[in-house]
């Protein structure tokens, strides 16, 4: 059977080519539109060429009558085909398609972003602020970050959240630790330490991940290359017990 050609001129929006109507592609329906959603140019098109087919295909029918079968047919309102109708007929004056209309965004956003609020210059100076807490062999966290960062002359003042954001931002990421241990001594050794006697010894332990906190901060950046045998970085204990307890650690690699 050939496709039936079916022309009308009532509606201004109708396109000056015949319609060609084919019943092996009929209509596909965007389903339930819920309200509020924003409908992308696929289903704005749809919405059109459907809307054009039917005004083709029935032209005794009224642009109301047309638009109200049209919404019940695709799940969308009586609005959304007339807001449709009036975006095509400005579109086909500029020679443009219908698009997805852009979402709207808040007065000022683009100067409260922190992109704009904060300079490399800033970004540089926390960068560094955190690389100096790894020199001296301290934890960095960022309720340190935020403090250290506070207290640096001709520096912005920033809060915690925003810390904790730029962080990420620069590459650094958290990683919690779940290990909450502590290094006491034995029993006999309090014993005789509570009996105000003199103790003096000298032995070593390994100590890993020991009264750390759970989450720290972690360069993803800069990556170094570790020996193949590497497993972990720990401290070797030194504890020597007279009259002050002393206590010296050094790092070092422990091999598998």
């Amino acid at each position: 059977m050939e496709p039936s050609e079916v022309t009308s001129e009532s509606d201004s929006l109708l396109p000056n080519e015949p319609c060609v109507a084919s019943m092996s592609t009929p209509p596909r329906s965007v389903g339930k539109n819920k309200s509020g959603h924003i409908l992308n140019n696929d289903s704005r098109n749809m919405i059109f060429h459907c809307y054009t087919y039917w005004r083709n295909r029935e032209p005794e029918r009224s642009v109301e009558d047309t638009s109200k079968f049209v919404a019940e047919m695709l799940g969308v309102s009586e609005s959304t085909v007339f807001k449709v109708r009036r975006e095509a007929k400005a579109s086909s004056s500029s020679g443009g398609n219908l698009s997805t209309p852009s979402r709207k965004r808040p007065r000022n956003a683009e100067k409260r972003r922190r992109s704009t609020k904060y300079d490399s210059f800033t970004l540089c100076a926390l960068r560094s602020c955190v690389h100096d807490f790894f020199r001296r062999n301290e934890i960095p966290t960022v309720e340190k970050i935020t403090n250290e960062f506070s207290n640096r002359m001709d520096l912005p003042s920033l809060k915690r959240c925003a810390v904790r954001r730029l962080l990420a931002e620069i590459g650094f990421k958290y990683e919690k630790r779940c290990r909450n241990s502590l290094l006491i001594d034995r029993d006999d050794i309090v014993e005789w330490r509570l009996d105000s006697n003199i103790l003096s010894f000298l032995d070593g332990m390994l100590i890993t991940e020991a009264l750390s906190p759970r989450n720290v901060a972690v360069n993803t950046v800069v990556k170094m290359d570790a020996p193949a045998d590497f497993v972990s970085l720990q401290m070797v204990d030194a504890h020597v017990g007279f009259l002050f307890d002393v206590f010296t650690c050094a790092p070092v690699l422990r091999q598998v």
